[in-house]
């Protein structure tokens, strides 16, 4: 299953332009869709309170993923 967020390790030659920024790690949106007035759509349509708790549940726990990822390649920038 597609993840809708995804670890964002900036280029290693993008930090030459600023060579005083410390390592950093970020978070972006992989899977996701737009709404008709352009907004950012992340997960499925959601059409009861069941579909509301897993997409929520299911979203919590990718961002418990990156946070320990994000952690792991802080510590390896170190």
């Amino acid at each position: 299953m597609p993840h809708v967020f995804q670890l964002h390790l900036p280029n290693t030659g993008w930090a030459l332009f600023d060579l005083m920024a410390e390592p950093g790690v970020g978070i972006r949106l992989g899977q996701h869709g737009y709404a008709i007035d352009g907004s950012i759509i992340v997960g499925p349509m959601m059409h009861s309170e069941a579909d509301v708790d897993n997409t929520v549940n299911r979203l919590i726990a990718e961002l418990e993923t990156i946070r320990a990822q994000a952690k792991r390649e802080l510590e390896r920038l170190d």
